[in-house]
């Protein structure tokens, strides 16, 4: 087999292809007779990197950032938005020019597993306060709220 396609001897694959460099997969890939890789469901393989990078201690690297960003589909312009920086901000941090603040990497880790986690209630949260900025929300609608069984709840529009 070619060198290139980062086969370890000992059947472990370290797997470049996601953009970190720290990846290594002891099953659930092939390599054909062409040396094209086929990995097992590829979509829950990069969750399981992604909680990974949200569960682990120490700030995120430069890559990981990337990383995170690319499995949302965002341009660097659209997370600058969400967490209230300039895109030039999310670039430099992603070539590890600058190191991410702590409440920006809070606030990623917290929309990143949101992300993953699609059943949660709190993705429309994080959709309408990436919205803040637009001027259409200033101004202050009515808080309707109906009391049942035992505690009060916003009354749901028709």
């Amino acid at each position: 087999m070619k060198k290139s396609m980062n086969i370890i001897k000992s059947k472990i694959y370290h797997y470049l292809e996601c953009g970190l460099t720290n990846v290594y997969l002891e099953n659930g890939f092939n390599i054909d007779k062409d040396e094209n890789l086929y990995i097992e469901n590829i979509n829950s393989l990069h969750n399981a990197i992604g909680y990974h990078l949200i569960n682990k201690s120490g700030k995120l690297s430069a890559r990981e950032i990337r990383f995170i960003r690319h499995m949302m589909d965002l341009s660097q312009k659209a997370l600058g938005m969400i967490l209230g920086v300039k895109y030039l901000t999310i670039l430099r941090w992603e070539k590890g020019e600058l190191k991410i603040n702590k409440s920006a990497e809070y606030l990623l880790r917290m929309y990143f597993l949101e992300f993953l986690r699609p059943e949660s209630s709190g993705k429309d949260l994080i959709d309408r306060i990436s919205d803040i900025d637009n001027d259409r929300h200033n101004q202050e609608p009515d808080i309707k709220l109906q009391y049942k069984k035992s505690s009060w709840e916003e009354k749901l529009a028709a």
